[in-house]
């Protein structure tokens, strides 16, 4: 028969203002037997009780751990120096005490929506009829995007997280406006 299983999806700030055997003992205290933890994200605004309680503006297209650059195939947009943490301290940390403690850590991650990449390369985002660029949107049609997702892809399986919850992997709906 197979177990339950119940995931959360957290920020790293969540293990970042605590130790990670603390926090993964109080969520499986709440019945939980894992975390998706969002290790790239998009610009976000949240509200994140643990620091304060306080208002964080996240980033645009942060990865949360060192990417190994090798894994970006010559051509492919490649994660910027300025848009991820110096090392993997805290991904090792939440890693080293799930397995310590029984717990999945899986590698969150949100592919085609990021300003920051966007930014860096224009060309490699989704353009309407107009020529207008949507730079939070990269195109998935293009090739230097599908050597980032193969990249990425390939970054987040040695990582040492069994899964990857993928998030905004296609095509985003037209722009308001």
């Amino acid at each position: 028969m197979r177990s339950l299983r119940s995931h959360v999806f957290a920020f790293p700030h969540t293990f970042l203002a605590k130790n990670s055997q603390e926090v993964i003992h109080e969520l499986q205290g709440s019945g939980l037997t894992g975390v998706n933890l969002a290790l790239n994200y998009h610009a976000s605004r949240d509200f994140l009780l643990r620091q304060g309680p306080r208002l964080e503006y996240l980033p645009d297209g942060f990865h949360y751990y060192r990417p190994n650059l090798a894994s970006y195939a010559e051509g492919s947009i490649k994660p910027s120096p300025f848009d991820h943490l110096v090392n993997n301290e805290m991904l090792d940390s939440v890693i080293s005490a799930g397995n310590e403690l029984n717990f999945e850590v899986n590698a969150w991650a949100v592919f085609l929506h990021n300003s920051a990449l966007g930014k860096q390369d224009p060309t490699a985002t989704v353009t309407n009829v107009y020529g207008n660029h949507f730079l939070s949107e990269l195109c998935p049609a293009n090739p230097k995007v599908r050597g980032y997702v193969a990249g990425l892809t390939s970054d987040l399986s040695t990582s040492g997280c069994p899964s990857q919850p993928i998030e905004c992997i296609h095509f985003h709906g037209d722009p308001p406006g």
